[in-house]
């Protein structure tokens, strides 16, 4: 369906971010925060129902995006604590300035959080990870040795309390946090990017 409508289906998670619609969800099928969306978040409003590809493959053509937009999933924003339609257009309004969501800022995820498996505290390998940050417009380091200005740099830790209190307490994130960098939960990177609104 996607050849007939003069498109590219793209598998790969490395070039998500050229996608110009991402297919989310349907009717009967609620969408999930998977790194693809987040990143499809981050560049393009055309977050979209599979109906769309329904439709616009029967007319051999990509039809406009906006009734096939997913702005009632309402499982999915109880879920994952954001307002579709509102994203969209905070998203659109920092594309037309120019401007990203975490643009000018520097992430690092301290070691053992991103790719982390366990239940109730899985997110994704730390290469997913970074294509969803940069997607946000920040730079990825992966070592602390290598940050300049620790006044834009957000440290990536647990969502877990206990998790998150050992990894700050590291040397040189403790110093890193002295400096003016800040952390950040996963939890709070994601949501950030869900609702496309920095939380401080």
């Amino acid at each position: 369906m996607v050849k007939r409508i003069g498109g590219v289906l793209l598998a790969k998670i490395e070039d998500a971010h050229t996608a110009t619609h991402v297919i989310a969800g349907s009717k009967d099928s609620s969408m999930r925060r998977t790194p693809k969306l987040m990143i499809g978040l981050c560049k393009t409003n055309n977050i979209v129902d599979v109906e769309w590809l329904i439709q616009s493959s029967k007319q051999h053509k990509a039809l406009p995006s906006t009734r096939f937009q997913l702005l009632q999933d309402s499982q999915a924003e109880a879920h994952y604590n954001f307002e579709m339609r509102e994203s969209l257009q905070r998203a659109g309004r920092m594309r037309s300035l120019g401007e990203s969501l975490l643009g000018g800022f520097t992430v690092s995820c301290c070691p053992g959080v991103a790719g982390n498996g366990k239940k109730g505290n899985k997110t994704p390998p730390a290469e997913e990870f970074q294509l969803i940050v940069e997607a946000a417009g920040a730079s990825w380091v992966p070592s602390l040795a290598k940050v300049g200005n620790f006044s834009k740099l957000i440290i990536v830790v647990s969502k877990l309390e206990r998790e998150a209190k050992k990894q700050l307490a590291e040397k040189k994130v403790a110093k890193a946090l002295t400096k003016g960098a800040i952390s950040k939960s996963t939890e709070e990177i994601f949501d950030s990017i869900m609702q496309q609104q920095f939380i401080p």
